[in-house]
């Protein structure tokens, strides 16, 4: 388990313009996390991380299972839902099966990303899948409400050194499927002298 806690951590950062002095809201999100593991002194980033913010455990219930991808398009909605491809994002000039990134999602939604987004292309399948609910999911609100409101949003992924964990970022995904900046290329390398063999 700490193994798998380690590799899905996922960082996300949402620069949410000038919020507070420090200029923005970080919201640091790890997969697994329990309240043991909090208390623990060898693990003294989560102590920084409570010294330094605020912290809140999350446990959502979604339209489904309770998968990581579920969790989080349920976070970013602010309704039950479903996510299913949610960790399918892409840096907008990562290499795909027919193309960039970038390039398959415009072809898939119509919508071009600017330079230096994460593209989800898979987002009307997300659509289609909450929109047979009986209630009302509006994916991306959590992100086309930022950006309504003049802010930025942007998500740095570490989870990939051994499996896929990006679904982090849909967090901040809008209704088109765009994450406004950041970077999805995994900071993981081993270490055997480190908690859970890992270092980012």
């Amino acid at each position: 388990m700490f193994r798998v806690l380690a590799v899905s951590c996922l960082l996300l950062l949402l620069l949410a313009g000038s919020v507070s002095a420090a200029g923005g809201v970080r919201l640091v999100i790890m997969d697994g996390v329990n309240l043991e593991h909090l208390q623990l002194e060898e693990y003294g980033n989560f102590r920084f991380l409570m010294e330094h913010g605020a912290l809140g455990l999350a446990n959502a219930n979604t339209a489904g299972a309770r998968s990581r991808e579920n969790a989080l398009l349920t976070l970013a909605s602010g309704s039950r839902a479903l996510g299913p491809g949610a960790g399918e994002i892409y840096g907008g000039e990562e290499e795909l099966e027919t193309g960039t990134a970038a390039v398959v999602h415009a072809r898939c939604t119509g919508v071009s990303p600017p330079p230096g987004a994460l593209v989800l292309p898979g987002i009307a399948v997300i659509a289609e899948a909450n929109g047979g609910l009986l209630h009302t999911v509006r994916i991306g609100y959590l992100a086309d409400s930022l950006k309504a409101a003049g802010k930025t949003a942007a998500a740095l992924v570490n989870g990939d050194k051994s499996g896929n964990y990006r679904e982090g970022a849909a967090i901040v995904a809008d209704s088109d499927g765009i994450v406004q900046g950041g970077s999805v290329e995994t900071a993981l390398a081993d270490n055997p002298e480190l908690p859970f063999g890992l270092q980012s």
